[in-house]
């Protein structure tokens, strides 16, 4: 079924409880290596962070299906917030102008958190993908607005949609292949 957890900052321990419990589940039920569970965790609770500290949004969801002929899952992660766009004008950057931008932005790992008594993140969603791209030979799909980002080990493209095709808020999707006897999510943290 699709989870819904609450997006608000406050509501750890629900949440905390609720995805740990979605971890488990996936680990227990497709009889995953550890290596594979930390990748997962990781990459899970990435997305997870970026919905209650950017999209604004009252309520996350996460779904996922998994293929054992196949040897893979897919995890949909979403919120129905402000968008990429949102949170980047949010954060007073004028210079991104349109959902294009913003998933470019994102995905080249500019932050809205330039603190000046920090140094400036924006690591999450790079090391999210080369984690799942190079280290596991998974696939990585976002969606903000009409802004479309899919990432492979061949591909790597940036589209704007047409029309009315527009998702008002951000979609994470992301194909995990979960046999992988080498890899090593400790090689992939920045």
């Amino acid at each position: 079924p699709i989870i819904n957890f609450p997006a608000n900052i406050y509501c750890n321990n629900e949440r905390n409880a609720i995805l740990t419990a979605v971890e488990s589940m996936l680990a227990k039920q497709l009889g995953l290596q550890p290596n594979i569970t930390a990748g997962l965790k990781y990459i899970i609770e990435e997305s997870v962070d970026n919905i209650i500290e950017h999209s604004e949004s009252e309520r996350g969801y996460i779904f996922s299906q998994s293929y054992p002929t196949k040897k893979y899952l897919d995890i949909c992660i979403a919120d129905s917030g402000i968008t990429l766009l949102g949170s980047y004008q949010k954060a007073g950057r004028v210079d991104i102008v349109n959902h294009l931008l913003a998933i470019e932005a994102a995905n080249s790992g500019v932050s809205t958190k330039n603190l000046p008594e920090a140094e400036n993140r924006g690591y999450g969603i790079a090391t999210s993908k080369k984690m799942l791209v190079d280290g596991l030979s998974g696939n990585y799909v976002m969606l903000s607005g009409n802004a479309l980002y899919l990432k492979t080990q061949t591909i790597e493209k940036f589209v704007s949609l047409p029309g009315e095709a527009n998702w008002k808020g951000t979609i994470i999707a992301v194909r995990i292949p979960y046999i992988n006897e080498n890899f090593n999510y400790i090689q992939y943290i920045e």
